[in-house]
């Protein structure tokens, strides 16, 4: 239970988002969701959703699998799928307890932009715009469909993806004790990581869903004479 979610930025870099609840059914804590680890070619990102004890035996898997003698370029995908065939065939099916992964390979060498990946069951998809999972995914899907397109700066990208970790955690459950984000540039190395202070510091900004929309409504739209007629 959770909300992790990619987005495509202007200069096709990526921001990789995560709620910080994690919870047994009886207790939470704020944990950061979001891991990275470094090779001589790039930088591998993994956000989850389903029990952490799955999660990171894949993470654990990867972590392996995916070292410096790897081409990153040609072989991150088929290495990663084994890991994750691997995770599911051992702890995922026996436990009866899904994961869902977004995934993004961020290379060092300039001129390649970072890839962004969900998994679906034990395939990683390629997603070229957004992706999300966990149970906030509808309404971050639902928002992001409307609200989202490439090109935005970096701070209307901040502010939507606040404003959908904020109306997630207002509405689902699972998800909160607020957030963490990273900018994942195009330039490869170049990493600015966004802690939740600093989200709710936006969201706080951020006016109601009720309050953007009512006072749009009552100056500018202009509905029919027949909506006025008792």
């Amino acid at each position: 239970m959770t909300l992790v979610a990619g987005f495509r930025c202007r200069k096709n870099g990526i921001l990789l988002c995560a709620d910080r609840e994690e919870s047994d059914g009886y207790t939470k804590r704020s944990v950061d969701k979001i891991y990275r680890f470094n090779r001589r070619q790039g930088a591998v990102f993994i956000a989850g959703s389903g029990p952490y004890s799955v999660i990171s035996k894949f993470i654990i898997a990867a972590e392996h699998v995916v070292n410096d003698n790897v081409d990153l370029a040609l072989e991150h995908l088929h290495l990663l799928e084994d890991c994750l065939t691997t995770t599911y065939t051992n702890y995922a099916i026996p436990t009866g307890q899904d994961i869902g992964l977004i995934v993004v390979i961020a290379f060092h060498k300039s001129g390649m932009a970072p890839l962004l990946y969900k998994s679906e069951g034990q395939m990683l998809v390629r997603e070229f715009l957004y992706a999300s999972h966990g149970t906030g995914h509808v309404i971050s899907d639902y928002l992001s469909d409307r609200l989202y397109s490439h090109g935005l700066d970096k701070p209307s990208m901040c502010a939507l993806a606040a404003f959908i970790l904020r109306e997630a955690e207002a509405s689902t459950s699972g998800v909160g004790l607020g957030a963490d984000m990273v900018f994942i540039h195009e330039t490869g190395k170049d990493f600015h990581f966004i802690h939740t202070d600093r989200i709710k510091e936006i969201q706080d900004m951020l006016p109601k869903l009720g309050e953007a929309i009512w006072p749009y409504w009552a100056q500018d739209l202009k509905l029919p004479q027949w909506t006025q007629e008792s």
